[in-house]
């Protein structure tokens, strides 16, 4: 984009050129699969939201415990990715097993499984 900045007597006080990046939106909610899986020490989870909203992403343990909220708040709409490392809420390293991955925003909800090796 080329733009030029002119005051109230129609002279010239700046211009310049700029990238503008255009970021699609997405046009429904989605959470995928997290990847690697099985993983070990980290895993990256992505997830869609077409509006901005409200969102949370809670780690459970098998037990049905919360271990971790990587996300709780506002969320802007978009493509989002979050990295997990394998530790709780403590910052304490959680161990091997099977683990699920829970998304809320708005009415959407969905959950996923996912598996840390050690």
């Amino acid at each position: 984009i080329s733009y030029q900045f002119i005051d109230k007597n129609s002279e010239n006080i700046g211009s310049g050129n700029s990238v503008l990046e255009i970021m699609p939106v997405p046009t429904e909610f989605a959470l995928h699969n997290n990847y690697p899986n099985p993983f070990n020490p980290t895993t990256t989870i992505a997830y869609d939201l077409p509006q901005d909203g409200t969102v949370r992403l809670i780690i459970y343990d098998v037990m049905g415990r919360e271990v971790t909220r990587l996300v709780n708040g506002f969320t802007p709409a978009g493509y989002h990715n979050v990295r997990w490392d394998a530790r709780n809420a403590l910052g304490e390293q959680v161990s091997a097993g099977v683990y699920f991955y829970h998304l809320q925003s708005g009415a959407y909800v969905k959950t996923q499984k996912m598996v840390l090796l050690k």
